[in-house]
């Protein structure tokens, strides 16, 4: 048996306090290539549970006890055998209620669920089915975008998670609400990520603009406030030389010269 030097997604979800946000991010995205490869290799994975995922410590993806992965063929939802044991809590509800046994039919659709139950898995630190307990699965979406505020994922991830937690409309041959594979969930992370480094990088070119800009009009502010004050001051110094001169006036005391 080959050894893997690292955790399971499982572990490390347990602690995914320890991770920052964008490391978690960057995991997702990682995650979500590997389910590529597989696929482009004609199969899908079937039950990919936390357990199942091992991340080294290098940071590489491994998946483990691949017994139930099926070969892929043509088409979003068929694979040439019908029947896989699944780990519940990663697979959607529609499909846990109807399953017996929790067996199940695999498919591409069920692999992209499960990448995104994988993903709400490390945002939150709670399975998108323990969240979704005893509710109606039109309920569920609610209740998992609820959680992922709580964990205070913004709104463009919180979008892109709950896409991946859609169940595909089966009667439709391209349903555009969901994803149809798992490099097209990584390609939306990798843009949201980038869109916020263009953002950041706005931000710390406008920051010291807007401080000169600041500090300018500060200066332009006490300069005019000199200058109106000197124009009082010499206003006041104007009127005061008049008095004085009035006041040497033959007729200073005069009424209408008082009053002038």
């Amino acid at each position: 048996l080959e050894f893997i030097n690292g955790r399971t997604l499982t572990d490390l979800a347990r602690t995914h306090r320890q991770l920052t946000f964008h490391q978690k991010l960057d995991l997702i995205e990682r995650l979500a290539r590997a389910f590529h490869r597989l696929h482009a290799c004609n199969l899908v994975f079937g039950d990919a549970s936390a357990n199942n995922i091992l991340i080294e410590a290098e940071g590489g993806v491994r998946f483990v006890d691949l017994a139930g992965a099926k070969e892929l063929t043509k088409g979003h939802g068929r694979t040439r055998s019908s029947i896989n044991l699944v780990t519940p809590g990663f697979i959607p509800q529609t499909a846990e209620d109807s399953a017996a046994a929790k067996a199940i039919r695999t498919n591409l659709a069920t692999d992209l669920y499960a990448l995104a139950g994988n993903a709400f898995l490390l945002l939150t630190g709670r399975s998108e089915a323990d969240v979704r307990s005893g509710t109606s699965s039109r309920d569920a979406a609610k209740l998992w975008d609820h959680a992922l505020r709580q964990a205070f994922v913004p709104g463009g991830i919180r979008a892109i998670v709950l896409k991946g937690l859609r169940v595909p409309d089966e009667r439709a041959e391209v349903d555009r609400r969901v994803y149809s594979t798992a490099e097209a969930f990584a390609d939306d992370l990798d843009a949201w990520k980038t869109r916020q480094r263009q953002k950041r990088s706005a931000l710390a070119f406008g920051l010291p603009a807007l401080v000169c800009v600041c500090a300018l009009a500060v200066v332009a502010m006490i300069g005019w406030q000199k200058y109106e004050e000197e124009r009082a001051a010499h206003a006041v110094r104007v009127l005061e030389d008049l008095r004085r001169q009035v006041e040497q006036l033959p007729n200073a005391t005069a009424p209408g010269v008082a009053e002038l």
